[in-house]
């Protein structure tokens, strides 16, 4: 995924269609399970994330995608129908223009034939990783299904595919883990937990566009958010499934020399 994905969050739907976010929560978990029986990818209209609520708990949310938003207007009737219609597809458009005003793709290079040059680049250095990944068998023992990743993940479902691994670590000790590694960023404030550039050059991360509504300042923003690309999946789970215990030991620069 090349470029950004352009979301709005389930919170801010909710305020916009009148709802309590909770039970937005209960209508898109209903969708999924009808979406997922007629075998279409849920992460084309709903990918799930979190957000931090007013009280500073951090708690579950969606991700909506503009088909995902659709799902909700088409359900929806009268003035509140028009209204929410009138909103997405306005926020959908400022996105699209803020990305094509401040393009972030390949490292925000401008010139067409240099990021056409990253691209390959790109595209070696994944053909590069699958091939170390084929001469260290059986070595790496990354399950076949997460080896062809092609779609982007946030760090909690990283988290969660480690877990079925049997890596013993959930969602925050793994943000926490790639701070202290040097992957995310550790400032306080807009930056923090978006990756750093070496870690955006090396493909293991790129960034997701989001709308939400800030209660405090009581208007609309926009947030970046930290998604694991397909080699980035690859490249952690491997380097956690060869020592079980280095979410407490490794470090940024013996993992690079182990791995690449």
């Amino acid at each position: 995924m090349n470029q950004l994905e352009r979301t709005i969050s389930s919170v801010e739907v909710a305020k916009q269609v009148g709802k309590e976010h909770k039970n937005l929560m209960r209508d898109i978990h209903q969708y999924l399970e009808y979406v997922g029986e007629l075998n279409f990818e849920p992460s084309d209209f709903f990918i799930e994330s979190t957000y931090v609520s007013s009280q500073g708990k951090e708690l579950p949310s969606f991700d909506c995608t503009k088909q995902g938003c659709e799902m909700i207007g088409n359900k929806m009737i009268g003035k509140k129908g028009v209204q929410f219609t009138a909103f997405y597809v306005q926020q959908f458009n400022k996105m699209e223009n803020h990305i094509k005003a401040y393009p972030m793709d390949s490292y925000m290079i401008e010139d067409p034939a240099a990021r056409a040059q990253k691209w390959i680049e790109e595209y070696q250095e994944k053909q590069q990783a699958y091939a170390i990944i084929e001469e260290q068998r059986p070595k790496v023992i990354f399950a076949n299904a997460v080896e062809v990743a092609e779609d982007s993940v946030n760090v909690k479902v990283l988290a969660t595919t480690l877990k079925k691994h049997g890596i013993d670590i959930g969602q925050n000790r793994l943000f926490r883990w790639l701070r202290e590694h040097g992957y995310l960023s550790s400032k306080n404030g807009t930056t923090r937990n978006l990756p750093n550039q070496r870690a955006l050059d090396r493909g293991l991360f790129e960034l997701q566009l989001n709308s939400y509504y800030d209660s405090k300042s009581n208007s609309h923003r926009t947030r970046y958010t930290t998604m694991v690309t397909g080699k980035g999946q690859i490249y952690f789970v491997n380097l956690f499934l060869k020592n079980k215990d280095v979410h407490k030991t490794d470090t940024l620069g013996v993992v690079q020399e182990s791995f690449f």
